[in-house]
């Protein structure tokens, strides 16, 4: 029986795959190469814990502990095109705003537009 360490490393090599290199998925779950080698290269040294595969999950819009799950056959697994890319979207944008945030560059008027866009978003979720 495969342990979860052993589990998650297997599913992490196959979003790694998805993405054409250890390079790309670095960058999209951001971290460094080093680090995804250390995890799921040739001959890995450290286990993907917890926190690590609900990020890696999170990255990839993926179902919580879908990196926990034995998928024996990996045709079976989709990793719906173009949601990974609007997830980093919109992660680059929120990183911008609280950097602003974080300056005090923000005015009273955009802080507004930008609690606004929040309700409209949490208002549309709860309707679902």
């Amino acid at each position: 029986m495969k342990s979860i360490y052993e589990i998650r490393r297997i599913n992490a090599k196959i979003l790694a795959n998805h993405c054409g290199n250890m390079s790309t998925f670095a960058e999209r779950i951001d971290r460094l190469q080093t680090q995804i080698s250390r995890l799921i290269g040739k001959n890995p040294s450290r286990n993907i814990g917890e926190r690590l595969a609900r990020h890696i999950e999170k990255c990839f819009c993926l179902p919580e502990f879908w990196l926990d799950t034995d998928h024996q056959q990996p045709t079976e697994i989709v990793i719906h095109p173009g949601i990974p890319e609007k997830h980093a979207q919109l992660h680059q944008i929120l990183q911008t705003i609280a950097e602003f945030a974080e300056n005090k560059d923000i005015d009273q008027v955009t802080l507004a537009q930008l609690e606004e866009i929040a309700d409209t978003i949490r208002n549309s979720k709860a309707m679902k």
